[in-house]
């Protein structure tokens, strides 16, 4: 589903951002 794919593409492309800190 569509979830997946946010889970697998958004998810780690935040976590990757030194200036962005979503959690």
């Amino acid at each position: 589903s569509i979830d997946l794919i946010i889970v697998v593409v958004v998810v780690p492309a935040y976590a990757s951002t030194p200036s962005f800190d979503p959690w």
